[in-house]
């Protein structure tokens, strides 16, 4: 199946985004509910773009100073976005797989690191709610009012976490990849 292109992806995403932030701003909690699957979908694909970045911050160091690759090249990684769909990997893997990354994280992003931490365990509390709002739907100790204080907290808990996510993407921008890297590391051969 051929992919949509990046543009495209964008244009889906905010105008998916939009009709989630419209939803979660109803009274009908139903419609919140929508609103939650949309802003999981969303918090899915940045996880995945938190990774990517992360991935690419720490190669480009290591090929800036010359430095031996990350063991990561020599396990497969970096993955473009459509390999962690087609892996099925869940959103809570991701964001522990990045935690786990951290210590990774060396020179002049180092100082991302507490960011990362703190947006990762952001998207954790989003998806903790979320699980209280969906998927306790038949739990006898889930009351209505409290799926609808999850369902709040999750809506607040995305919000806060795009906060975070935008400031993320603004300081790790500068390192990373070019497009001579993008080619470098995603031609089939990475053992050169």
């Amino acid at each position: 199946m051929p992919l949509i292109t990046k543009e495209e992806q964008l244009v889906k995403i905010n105008e998916l985004i939009s009709k989630a932030n419209q939803a979660a701003a109803s009274s009908d909690f139903v419609t919140k509910l929508g609103g939650l699957t949309l802003f999981a979908g969303n918090i899915d694909y940045l996880a995945i773009q938190v990774a990517r970045a992360m991935e690419q911050a720490v190669l480009r160091y290591d090929l800036i100073e010359k430095r031996p690759l990350s063991k990561q090249v020599q396990d497969g990684i970096p993955h473009e976005d459509e390999w962690f769909y087609d892996n099925k990997v869940s959103t809570r893997k991701i964001l522990k797989i990045s935690i786990n990354y951290l210590p990774n994280i060396t020179g002049p992003h180092e100082s991302l690191k507490e960011k990362i931490r703190e947006m990762c365990e952001c998207g954790e509390t989003f998806l903790n709610h979320r699980i209280t709002a969906i998927h306790f739907l038949g739990n006898p100790r889930i009351s209505k009012e409290k799926m609808e204080d999850a369902v709040h907290k999750a809506v607040a808990t995305h919000n806060e976490f795009m906060l975070k996510y935008k400031s993320f993407r603004e300081e790790i921008q500068p390192y990373l990849f070019t497009s001579s890297d993008k080619q470098y590391f995603f031609s089939n051969d990475t053992t050169k």
